[in-house]
């Protein structure tokens, strides 16, 4: 095996080869073949076969056939063939062949900076795989993705339905359809979906984490979410197990439904279990 050499403060362009504790670097960096535990660059960094620990860049990342224990960017990122990951968290623009991780973030959690809603300054392209997604910044789902969690806490768009295990969602959306096992809806306003499918579907106006979210791996914290008690219009809700509120539908279809507080619906359709608040306004009830 290789020793582990100690550390590296370059200050020009420099090409790396071995392992190391430590880089710093404020020029450009190429690195090949290399095992570095903590790398900080302000220029472009070319890193090709290499295993990087906590990485943290300001600059343009090209990488190949590379692994990121713990990645932090803001610039443009461009990985060839298969790239893996811890946690991943990217501001900008990424275009990869395949990026596998456990946890992928768009955009940097307690940004002091003003949501857009059509942020220009991102765009991903390829194909992204992770156990969780966390968006935190504007994104739009355009590209190709296998995430088996989505928690939404900014505004994030998508032209076709999302698939996924589990969907969480804190803040704007515009969807047409989300389709997955569980499904929660924090209510506010500028949320868009016509169609919510899936095993557990929860609209409500606060959130209690509960087991199933706190043992999502993630970095957004475990607590407690309010929301707006604002109407959230969903033209179709169909699961096995459905609990809403401040909800307006044309149709709600479940085995077992509760239809909570300030619900407009037009037609309900259940197979085993139905509870409907007072405060709740239902036109036709169907039992299956």
């Amino acid at each position: 095996g290789t020793s582990m050499r100690s550390r590296v403060m370059a200050l020009g362009d420099r090409s790396l080869c071995g392992n190391y504790s430590s880089v710093k670097a404020a020029g450009n960096l190429e690195i090949t073949d290399s095992t570095i535990k903590k790398l900080s660059c302000a220029g472009d960094v070319t890193i090709t076969k290499s295993k990087i620990g906590k990485f943290r860049c300001a600059g343009n990342i090209e990488g190949d056939a590379s692994y990121f224990a713990d990645l932090k960017h803001a610039g443009s990122i461009n990985l060839k063939g298969v790239c893996q990951g811890g946690t991943i968290t990217i501001k900008g623009v990424a275009l990869v062949d395949l990026l596998d991780c456990k946890i992928l973030r768009n955009g940097f959690i307690g940004n002091r900076v003003k949501v857009m809603s059509s942020d220009e300054g991102v765009s991903w392209n390829g194909s992204f795989k992770a156990d969780t997604f966390e968006n935190t910044s504007f994104i739009n789902l355009d590209f190709e993705y296998d995430f088996k969690s989505i928690i939404n806490v900014s505004v994030l768009h998508s032209k076709k339905e999302i698939i996924c295990e589990n969907f969480y969602n804190f803040n704007e959306l515009n969807v047409p359809e989300i389709n997955g096992e569980n499904i929660f809806i924090l209510t506010r306003d500028e949320i868009k979906i016509n169609q919510l499918v899936g095993s557990n579907v929860i609209i409500q106006s606060q959130f209690t984490p509960d087991k199933l979210y706190r043992n999502i791996p993630k970095s957004i914290s475990n607590k407690k979410i309010a929301g707006e008690k604002n109407i959230v219009k969903v033209k179709n809700i169909e699961a096995d197990k459905i609990h809403i509120e401040y909800t307006k539908s044309d149709l709600v279809s479940g085995q077992d439904v509760i239809i909570g507080d300030l619900c407009i619906i037009d037609r309900v359709e259940y197979s085993n279990r139905l509870r409907i608040s007072d405060k709740a306004v239902v036109n036709e009830v169907i039992k299956l």
